[in-house]
């Protein structure tokens, strides 16, 4: 059964200064929804703000690092406080970070992982309870096509998103098993412009690796660049029909028919 009318209703969307996140939020405040953005990146989330609130939906900005649970939970009191519990919670943050997998120091892997991976179980841990109380509304969990298919060069990104997709279906599953009307879908884009190669821009500077971004690698297996705002439309369409897989680029599905062709066989992975 679709969602029902999104007017009014509230819509939390994590890594929204910028890319996916920020296309997101520009679709939910066209549908007249209240709309609470969160970011590390505060310069960037309030230009996004004040945007936002050139719509009739009401906005909140809130600075949050999503690997961090505390964080997450004032989030979601100020969401509360400002606009009760949400109907959609998009948890979206992420971040990537070019390595061999020798290369990743334990920082590197605890700054990935903290992010791709604890911050969408920080958000679904955080924002559940309120929503099944309701009875209502839909947990988006944004994954990757590198969380069905590894990208070399990127193991981090991959283990995490690989995480995220389980999560994802684990809790659609669970949710289910209780007869919960809230529902659940996981996205896994390709190729999307935004400034995740640049993202240890936002790591503590003694932290970061001075790793070389892959762009073209990361290209080569994620498909032609599709603009967010496309992204979004389809995001939110698939969301309303309450579909839990949800695929901006199709073509890039044979290549995870292949992996899963090789696995039934006991294949050597290979490079997409």
């Amino acid at each position: 059964m679709p969602l029902e009318s999104l007017v009014g209703r509230c819509a939390v969307v994590t890594g929204a200064a910028s890319g996916i996140g920020r296309a997101i939020a520009e679709r939910c405040a066209a549908e007249g929804m209240n709309i609470v953005i969160a970011d590390i990146e505060v310069d960037a989330l309030r230009a996004a703000a004040d945007e936002l609130r050139g719509t009739s939906a009401g906005v909140l900005d809130v600075q949050t690092d999503v690997s961090d649970c505390d964080q997450v939970a004032r989030l979601a009191e100020r969401t509360d406080e400002s606009f009760g519990a949400p109907y959609l919670v998009f948890n979206n943050a992420g971040v990537v970070l070019h390595k061999r997998v020798w290369e990743y120091s334990t920082k590197d892997w605890e700054w990935v992982l903290g992010i791709n991976l604890g911050g969408v179980l920080h958000g679904v841990r955080t924002f559940l309870p309120s929503m099944m109380e309701k009875g209502e509304g839909h947990i988006v969990n944004v994954a990757s096509m590198g969380g069905l298919r590894v990208i070399p060069g990127n193991a981090t990104y991959s283990v995490a998103k690989y995480g995220v997709v389980a999560l994802s279906e684990a809790l659609s599953i669970e949710l289910g098993e209780q007869g919960s009307a809230v529902g659940v879908s996981v996205v896994c884009p390709g190729a999307i412009p935004s400034r995740i190669h640049d993202a240890e821009r936002n790591r503590p500077a003694a932290e970061r690796s001075g790793a070389a971004p892959s762009p073209d690698r990361w290209r080569s297996a994620a498909g032609e660049d599709l603009r967010a705002l496309d992204a979004a439309n389809l995001i939110l369409d698939h969301v309303r029909m309450r579909r839990f897989w949800i695929f901006t680029h199709p073509e890039l599905l044979n290549a995870v028919r292949i992996r899963m062709e090789s696995i039934m066989v006991g294949g050597c992975p290979r490079s997409p």
